[in-house]
């Protein structure tokens, strides 16, 4: 029996929630994630980690903030 194709990487993955916060970051794009996010343990993110963002077919590359709340 031929083996069932194995679920993409962009099917089986979490999403978080994006918002604009209004905070001024001079143009460059900053990613604020609370420092017990499961994502951020999950993939040993640490801060000023560059992080690939993708929406809707846009990619953008962030500097990562993290910290408590």
């Amino acid at each position: 029996m031929p083996e069932a194709p194995s679920p993409s990487i962009e099917s089986t993955a979490r999403r978080i929630r994006l918002r604009r916060l209004g905070i001024d970051t001079y143009q460059e794009p900053v990613l604020y994630m609370h420092r017990d996010c499961h994502v951020c343990h999950s993939e040993g993110f640490e801060a000023q980690s560059r992080v690939e963002v993708a929406l809707n077919g846009h990619h953008i590359v962030a500097t990562l903030v993290s910290g408590a709340s």
